[in-house]
């Protein structure tokens, strides 16, 4: 149904739930990135709050990747494919990947409010 496809890809897009994959390294099949707390998750694009304390990013590539998570434009967190980190300060965050040394994965940002 292309009025539904359309209507949810530019609804995604509006809303900041989405992410670019340079294929011709390799496809993404499944990207993990999210914050949660408690049972509660928040996907890229969104904006949780640390009122009720701290955060956990997660992400995983899916495959084999070099991992940035960037914070307020600096490089908080590298890892291998995936990665778990504690949010404890406010700012914008997203997730870069790597493959073969060139430039493969970019994600919007997740922006944590205080």
């Amino acid at each position: 149904d292309a009025p539904t496809a359309i209507r949810q890809v530019y609804g995604a897009l509006g809303a900041g739930r989405s992410y670019f994959v340079n294929r011709y390294d390799g496809a993404c099949p499944e990207l993990v990135c999210h914050t949660e707390r408690a049972g509660e998750r928040c996907a890229i694009g969104s904006s949780p709050s640390l009122r009720d304390g701290p955060l956990v990013l997660v992400a995983d590539a899916g495959r084999a990747a070099d991992l940035r998570l960037i914070h307020n434009g600096r490089v908080a967190a590298t890892a291998r494919r995936s990665l778990r980190y504690d949010i404890r300060e406010p700012g914008v965050y997203r997730l870069e990947g790597y493959r073969k040394g060139r430039a493969w994965l970019f994600t919007n940002p997740i922006y944590v409010s205080p």
